[in-house]
């Protein structure tokens, strides 16, 4: 995969590749001979019986399975064309005979034409691979288009869409990732977002319409909600085991020009709008002014998440359960943070150690 950001700890991607062998012609005579998938150490599939006096022709798919720890066969991650609803794929050898002499592995590549589709699926397949919250026998369906309505990468409904912008921007792919994942933890609903908080601060880039961004001063429900996804990015992209960690900002409301922030309370790289990135810095509390009451900005929530996983060592599928316990498909501006809060504690997170973070970054509200 070709990225445009700067590349971060456990940004490679792993062989994660579907194969699936039909046959050209012959006496076999069906299109599903063998279909299997890459594994994501070896490159390779199983073996499976061919007959040397028969062709058949390779294909390699844009979907791939992820496993996970649980018994089941883990989760799937497939593109489709935004028009048609199928899945694309590539054909490796349109005419291969398999020699009765020489029984070994074959290795065959799967080129993308510079299309960048394959993008979408190794980000997807990478991201899941490391964080799933739990979830198993999933299937996460993208499409390489702009959202529909729109003109830009989104979640909608199930599906997430990814725009030609995104399909070279994994923090983007990864983001809408995170939207899928919240879907499925939430039994296939969303977080009912509100973006429409009104235009009466000075300090930060809110909005008064449906757009976000990074510091936009929004709802609580639309801040957690584009913080949660953010987090999830940051997590699948930077070492967890550090405490310094970097996002990848991808827009703004002026040029959508990338920039480089940050996610980490104690560092950042100022090119993202020119603010202060000390340590337990609330930015809604700092550069903004107005009602702070059921308030919020995607960075501070991306900031506490990160603390509460990397600080307090709360793990990912902890913060999954607690994102379930909140249950965002009923709750309300003002019922955001108890309603986290609650759910930690019923987790078992350490009540002083989720005041003080959630005070220090300014979720509190």
């Amino acid at each position: 995969a070709t990225w445009l950001e700067n590349p971060r700890d456990y940004a490679s991607v792993p062989e994660i590749h579907p194969v699936r062998i039909y046959p050209q012609g012959g006496t076999l005579g069906v299109d599903d001979v063998y279909y299997d998938y890459t594994h994501n150490d070896s490159g390779c599939t199983g073996s499976i019986t061919l007959d040397d006096t028969e062709t058949y022709e390779i294909r390699g798919y844009s979907q791939a399975r992820v496993t996970t720890t649980s018994p089941s066969d883990g989760n799937y991650v497939q593109l489709l064309h935004p028009t048609t609803g199928s899945r694309y794929y590539s054909i490796i050898d349109a005419a291969y005979q398999p020699s009765l002499f020489d029984p070994s592995p074959i290795t065959k590549v799967m080129e993308d034409s510079g299309s960048k589709r394959n993008n979408i699926v190794a980000a997807a397949g990478y991201g899941i691979n490391g964080r799933y919250g739990g979830l198993d026998g999933e299937l996460f369906t993208f499409y390489d288009d702009v959202c529909p309505g729109g003109n830009g990468s989104c979640r909608s409904g199930g599906d997430a869409w990814i725009s030609g912008y995104g399909m070279t921007r994994k923090f983007i792919v990864v983001h809408e990732t995170g939207h899928l994942i919240s879907w499925e933890l939430l039994g296939d609903d969303d977080e009912n977002p509100d973006f429409g908080a009104a235009n009466g601060s000075t300090g930060c880039d809110e909005t008064t319409t449906t757009l976000h961004q990074w510091t936009s001063w929004e709802y609580q429900t639309g801040a957690v909600t584009e913080g949660f996804a953010h987090f999830y990015a940051a997590a699948v992209y930077n070492d967890w085991t550090e405490s310094d960690c970097e996002f990848v900002y991808y827009k703004d409301t002026i040029d959508f020009d990338p920039r480089d922030g940050s996610c980490d309370g104690g560092n950042c790289n100022n090119n993202f709008h020119e603010y202060s990135c000390e340590s337990g810095l609330a930015f809604m509390e700092t550069e903004c002014t107005g009602t702070y009451t059921a308030r919020g900005v995607e960075v501070d929530w991306v900031r506490f998440f990160w603390d509460l996983h990397t600080d307090v060592n709360v793990s990912f599928g902890t913060i999954a359960d607690i994102w379930i316990g909140a249950d965002p498909t009923t709750w309300g501006s003002s019922t955001v943070y108890s309603r986290l809060k609650a759910a930690a504690l019923a987790e078992g997170v350490s009540e002083s150690s989720w005041d003080y973070y959630a005070s220090a970054n300014g979720v509190d509200h």
